[in-house]
């Protein structure tokens, strides 16, 4: 079962095992539930964090990580155009498996510090957010 306060729900998210993991260890069913996967536009911060120029188009996929029967978590990921690199063959195939586990099988792929958000709640992300699983906030990490 996932903790409930906020403390406890945010040292969970950022541990350093992979969170889908976590997710199918506290779950009788997980599921990856493909809501977009495309070509499309990054929002400004994703832009400048990537190195993107604005309105520079990218790989963008969101998924609703879904436990039990309830969606739990929104995912949303980025992946630049170019440069063209291994990854892009495993993320453009992914469909309804989960990123995670791709990312952490991977001895190549390194995780960054997490950082966090508070969304507005008019923002695009945080209102998907909400509308899959009802929680508000953002855990952003960058995996290189």
């Amino acid at each position: 079962m996932l903790p409930l306060e906020q403390r406890d729900l945010r040292n969970w998210m950022t541990g350093r095992s992979s969170l889908t993991a976590r997710l199918i260890a506290v779950s009788k069913s997980f599921a990856v539930q493909l809501l977009y996967e495309g070509v499309a536009k990054p929002h400004r911060d994703e832009a400048w964090l990537l190195g993107l120029r604005l309105g520079q188009v990218a790989r963008i996929r969101q998924v609703s990580l879904v436990c039990d029967g309830r969606p739990l978590i929104y995912g949303h990921t980025i992946l630049p155009l170019a440069p063209r690199h291994f990854f892009d063959r495993v993320f453009v195939g992914l469909g309804q498996r989960a990123l995670g586990g791709e990312l952490f099988r991977d001895p190549r792929i390194r995780r960054g510090p997490f950082r966090f958000c508070q969304l507005n709640r008019e923002h695009t992300l945080a209102l998907r957010a909400a509308r899959v699983s009802g929680l508000e906030g953002a855990l952003r990490s960058r995996f290189w």
